[in-house]
């Protein structure tokens, strides 16, 4: 390694080092405080407290991960007595997806659906919409449920700006309003959907862990919520997470944090630096190289020329007679000297020619040999005839 090679590496682990020093405090608490509604995430804003609570709402129920897309669990499995159970930031599912979980809640089937934010095809069909409240309704966020006989009518206080969507529009013709929020704003909602019924929340935090123990008594809201569900499997997706387990890799790590990140792209630049100017200085000329000569054609023009000064047309006739007498062996598999008549008929079926040209050709071929000298004009005759047969022109 020469001395720039060595300045070069220097600077790379001066650089990834420095980065991790500045990343030691930078976006520590953003980092944690960052939403991933994922059941493997036990920071605030994870999920794994709430999920492990349906054991205890579903004691003799399967609770099972789903890290598959709604088309591909709706059309595999072929249950259809589950609880379907999606809780992220926001919930805008792929067309083919929105259509397979309609599908499924036409037949009968329960989903429970929360997020702040709703799009595509199914908040379409549903007619719904979510606002957030304004600045002032942050600092004091508090749900309710409608139902006075549940969760003893209590109001369930929530860390500020986790709970402040609401539903601005929906179905009210097939919708039933559960909870709502401290100005009465609708959050929870049951719709009925053909056979089957969606339970739309549009306060994902409020189902995280920190969320869980905010308050002594914010699980009676968790379990108010899904006691709306009947007791049946439970499927808890992890697909359409804000964070999924792919996050965990040391990869995304890395790329997850922005000093990271920098130290990781202007190593890369740095090396790409690197390899160009090493490419340019060891670079060199390539040689032309000339290709070799094709001789053949002046060849045969010298050859040509030779006979046709010395006039000796037998001797050409007789070169080009053995000529093709060796093309019909090896293309027509032809090995007599002069074919009998069911050899000429063979060989006219073969090469699609009619008889009389074949045997014409041969005749003149017979004549020429048994003379010591013939005519220029005998000679072009019999050269006509072979290059008409071996391309099919004869009349």
């Amino acid at each position: 390694m020469n001395y720039n090679n060595v300045i070069f590496t220097i600077l790379i682990l001066i650089v990834f080092v420095l980065s991790i020093a500045l990343d030691e405090g930078e976006d520590e608490g953003q980092w944690k405080w960052r939403p991933s509604y994922s059941s493997l995430d036990t920071r605030p804003f994870g999920t794994k407290a709430v999920q492990e609570r349906f054991k205890d709402l579903f004691p003799d129920q399967e609770n099972t991960i789903i890290r598959k897309s709604l088309y591909e669990v709706l059309k595999e499995y072929e249950i259809q007595n589950f609880n379907y159970v999606l809780i992220n930031q926001a919930f805008k599912p792929l067309h083919f997806d929105a259509e397979a979980l309609l599908e499924y809640v036409d037949g009968g089937g329960t989903v429970f659906v929360s997020a702040q934010v709703f799009e595509g095809l199914l908040a379409d069909t549903l007619k719904i919409e979510t606002e957030q409240m304004n600045e002032s309704a942050k600092d004091s966020v508090s749900l309710s449920f409608v139902d006075k006989n549940l969760a003893e009518a209590k109001s369930f206080t929530f860390m500020k700006g986790t709970a402040n969507y609401y539903f601005s529009k929906f179905d009210k013709a097939n919708s039933v309003v559960l909870a709502r929020n401290r100005a009465k704003k609708p959050v929870l909602l049951r719709l009925q959907f053909g056979e089957g019924v969606f339970y739309l929340s549009s306060t994902p935090l409020a189902y995280t862990n920190y969320n869980l123990l905010w308050q002594s008594d914010n699980y009676q809201f968790i379990e108010g919520t899904f006691a709306y569900l009947p007791q049946q499997d439970i499927y808890w997706d992890e697909y359409y997470k804000v964070g999924r387990d792919e996050s965990k890799s040391p990869f995304r790590f890395l790329m997850s944090r922005r000093s990271l990140r920098t130290g990781f792209y202007l190593g890369l630049f740095t090396v790409f630096i690197l390899v160009i100017f090493e490419a340019r200085r060891k670079q060199r000329i390539i040689p032309v190289v000339e290709p070799l000569k094709n001789d053949t054609l002046e060849f045969v023009t010298v050859v040509g020329q030779m006979y046709f000064q010395s006039k000796n047309h037998s001797h050409i006739a007789q070169k080009k007679t053995r000529l093709f007498r060796e093309y019909l062996r090896r293309q027509h598999f032809m090995h007599e000297i002069m074919p009998s008549e069911e050899g000429i008929e063979k060989l006219a079926t073969k090469t699609n020619t009619p008889k009389e040209d074949v045997q014409k050709l041969f005749n003149l071929m017979s004549v020429i040999e048994k003379k010591a000298t013939i005519a220029e004009k005998d000679l072009q005759k019999l050269s006509k005839l072979m290059n008409q047969f071996k391309f099919g022109q004869m009349a």
